[in-house]
């Protein structure tokens, strides 16, 4: 709005400047038509903007008029006369022309008047602006309720909150009413209303209290029913009394023999509600609650409505249960004595080396299990019944083996547990020369007599007087490193393809390059690094393993490697053994185990972080550069296959198939 001011402080100025200066059509020196000034005088409630101060005899101008605050437009005068009531206003010009843009307040009187028995209240009151949207809120007092609205006498809403449009003077009248409430109560309770006095359409909620052994039955109004609940909410619309009924009943309980019966209440109210208890004696059940002869409920804890004066009789019932046990344990019952659809629990106690085999009643099996709850509707005998195997094992060459019983009932439980002998290891356990398991230990289920088996086979040996160790994997690996005599000297150290130590390791004294890792000569895939030849495993001739110890050892392929470090296959711990560092490797396929230590490596005359690292190599190329072989490599925090150039001085661990 202040932008709006002071744009028309601007336009106010240069209007009258121009008022000054034109009041004619004067003709143009360089045209013949001509020319006339077209001004909007000032006037009071807003301003005039014309859209060309000068223009052609007989062209158009369009004139828009801008209300201030509180003011509309009303029309365009010249001289005094309305030449229109458009806004805005396009016209043609014939003559210099003053158009005045006329305005007038617009504002009306708005006025609001509560009735008796409530108060209003309105958003904006008084002198309001033409079109404005106000707010009327009736609110009445207490024991009052709110009618309408009106205007000169007539409804106008009904709503207590109402928003209107101002469009002229006018009075808003709220009107308001009240009507009273009476509540009696009848004979067997008491009653309540939480307003006495409440307006035309107003809520009363009604409340009745029954007294102990008495039910309420109905409001009702001149005798004439109009609710069944208790707490009833009602619209009032006139003056009126409501009346609240009650009603009574009388129970009646007797016990038959062999229990005891009792009644929640032995006066209740009209579709009142009362609990039943039958408590059966020791040795007895209750039966069923009868009424004049005939069963009502089984239930001994039996919740009734009542709707008239009742007697109920509790009645019970008693059988004998009988327990024998067969051969091979002994048998109880929870209970000797039980009411009809009592229940007894039966337990069958096997004797060591026998197992339950079930409950039979009359030579006819009725089940399985040890310990059998019963539901009793006759005198009954149950006989427990009890068997026993017996259980053999015998060991195959290469160890020995037990069982943790030697006789078990049936589907007993027994735990078979093999021992290998040194350079062993288990493979399975058999039944008549079939397999019925590779755990070991192994626990299996007794159904019969039976003679189970353990057999071993070799896990320890000798290839060309060195010694291997199965692992379970794919091949068999050495105990020691190709030139040591124990698992913890480190050996002799081998550049990739060459089967001979020797004091220095480096590119320049390597056998398969001319002095440089871009210059193979052998076992390269990739031009870039020397002649190709496509090899990518060593050849036996320049296999370390091979041509130090013969037999069938040789280099392991780094897919061999690789099962070696898979962690399904092996665990890696890292250990100190006699001294030396380095890795246990233990197989989880059979438990057996070998040494690695950390023999470090060599390049030139120096030996590089043994004690701390082991590197190994495979005899598998790394193909993407030639320069490099695949190698095993581990550190206390990292076990790994990984590759180094071939000219370096690693440790061979041999396999053989």
């Amino acid at each position: 709005m202040k932008q709006l001011k002071n744009y028309l402080s601007i336009l106010s100025m240069l209007i009258a400047l121009s008022l000054l200066t034109f009041i004619s059509c004067t003709p143009d020196t360089e045209k013949e038509d001509l020319i006339c000034k077209v001004s909007v005088e000032i006037s009071e409630g807003g301003i005039g903007v014309v859209s060309n101060s000068e223009v052609v005899l007989g062209e158009e101008v369009t004139l828009k008029a801008v209300p201030e605050d509180t003011y509309r437009f009303v029309n365009w005068t010249v001289n005094g006369k309305e030449v229109s009531k458009e806004n805005p206003f396009t016209t043609t010009i014939t003559a210099t022309t003053q158009f005045k843009p006329n305005f007038e307040k617009d504002n009306y009187t708005l006025k609001i008047t509560a009735g008796e028995g409530g108060v209003v209240k309105a958003s904006q009151e008084g002198i309001v602006l033409n079109g404005t949207k106000v707010t009327l809120t009736a609110t009445p007092n207490e024991g009052y309720g709110f009618v309408n609205w009106t205007v000169n006498g007539e409804e106008v809403s009904t709503s207590a909150t109402y928003t209107v449009t101002v469009t002229k003077d006018v009075e808003y009248i709220a009107n308001f009413i009240t009507h009273k409430v009476t509540v009696t109560a009848g004979e067997g309770g008491t009653a309540t209303a939480n307003k006495t006095q409440v307006g035309h359409n107003g809520q009363v909620t009604l409340t009745a209290t029954p007294n102990d052994g008495y039910s309420f039955v109905n409001w009702t109004v001149n005798g004439e029913e109009v609710s069944t609940s208790a707490t009833y909410t009602v619209t009032v619309t006139k003056d009126v009394e409501y009346v609240a009924n009650f009603i009574t009943h009388k129970v009646t309980v007797i016990a038959g023999e062999g229990g005891t019966a009792t009644a929640s209440k032995n006066q209740v109210g009209h579709n009142g509600q009362v609990t039943l208890t039958a408590t059966p004696q020791e040795g007895y059940s209750f039966v069923n609650w009868t009424v004049n002869g005939e069963e009502v409920s089984k239930e001994a804890t039996y919740t009734i409505t009542v709707t008239k004066d009742v007697e109920y009789v509790a009645n019970f019932v008693t059988h004998k249960i009988t327990v024998i046990a067969g051969e091979g344990g002994t048998a109880t019952a929870s209970k000797n004595q039980v009411g009809h659809n009592g229940q007894v629990t039966l337990t069958a106690t096997p004797q060591e080396g026998y197992s339950f085999v079930n409950w039979t009643v009359n030579g006819e099996e009725v089940s399985k299990e040890a310990t059998y709850t019963i539901t009793v509707t006759k005198d009954v005998e149950y006989v427990a019944n009890f068997v026993t195997h017996k259980i053999t094992v015998v060991a195959g060459e290469g160890g020995t083996a037990t069982a943790s019983k030697t006789q078990v009932g049936h589907n007993g439980q027994v735990t078979l547990t093999a021992t290998p002998n040194e350079g062993y290891s288990f493979v399975n356990w058999t039944v008549d020369g079939v397999e019925v398991s590779r755990e070991n230990p192994y626990t299996t289920t007794i159904t019969a007599a039976t003679q189970f088996k353990a057999n071993f086979k070799v896990t320890k040996g000798v290839e060309n007087s060195h010694e291997w160790i199965d692992l379970g994997l794919s091949v068999k690996w050495a105990t020691c490193n190709v030139g040591a005599d124990t698992p913890e000297e480190y050996g002799d150290y081998f550049a990739w393809g060459e089967t001979s130590p020797k004091t220095t390791y480096n590119w320049s004294t390597y056998k398969y390059c001319n002095g440089s890792p871009t210059s193979m000569t052998k076992y390269c895939t990739n031009s870039e690094y020397g002649t190709v030849d496509n090899k990518t495993t060593l050849e036996l001739s320049d296999d370390a393993a091979r041509v130090n110890w013969g037999g069938k050892w040789r280099m392991p392929t780094s897919a061999e490697q690789g099962e070696l470090c898979n962690a399904s296959n092996c665990t890696w711990t890292w250990t100190t053994q006699n001294g030396v560092n380095g890795y246990k490797v233990t197989s989880k396929k059979n438990g057996n185990s070998i040494f690695l230590p950390a023999a470090g490596f060599r390049y030139g005359s120096d030996l590089s972080d043994a004690g701390s690292e082991g590197f190994y190599w495979s005899s598998s190329l790394r193909t993407n550069d030639s320069y490099c072989a695949c190698d095993l490599r581990f550190s206390s925090s990292y076990v790994g296959r990984n590759s180094s150039g071939r000219c370096l001085g690693q440790s061979v661990r041999a396999v053989c198939e």
